[in-house]
């Protein structure tokens, strides 16, 4: 049985699941300005194209984001896995997912279910395809 603080805390997470998720969208673009404005150099008035990035420091690039994606697809693999192997897990989902159906709008709801379903396996098989045939 999990721990009632952390139950509360995952059934207010719930309850408040539109708002958290429109308040770390904003933070995640924020953070994104910002890291990007500090990155890139700023412009002046001339108009000269970029120098081209050699082809190590595109490799660099290229596996960094690479990296990225397996790093996430793991994380994403391991909880999936957590959900099902651990009860408490387990139980701490059904309780966000109980608090969430209650108390988030119903178009919300089939708006994250909209979401849910362009992140499955047989979708993103689908666009990737769609994809590939359109380059």
């Amino acid at each position: 049985m999990p721990d009632p603080t952390v139950l509360q805390a995952v059934r207010f997470a719930g309850a408040h699941a539109l708002a958290i998720y429109a308040a770390l969208l904003l933070l995640v673009m924020l953070t994104a300005g910002l890291v990007a404005r500090g990155l890139l150099p700023l412009r002046g008035p001339s108009a000269a194209a970029p120098e081209p990035l050699s082809p190590v420091a595109l490799l660099l690039r290229f596996a960094a984001g690479f990296a990225c994606l397996v790093g996430g697809a793991m994380l994403f693999a391991t909880i999936a896995e957590e959900l099902h192997t651990e009860p408490t897990l387990g139980q701490l989902d059904e309780a966000f997912i109980v608090a969430m159906i209650d108390h988030v709008p119903e178009l919300a709801l089939r708006a994250f279910y909209l979401i849910t379903v362009v992140g499955n396996r047989e979708t993103l098989i689908t666009l990737g395809v769609v994809v590939t045939a359109a380059l």
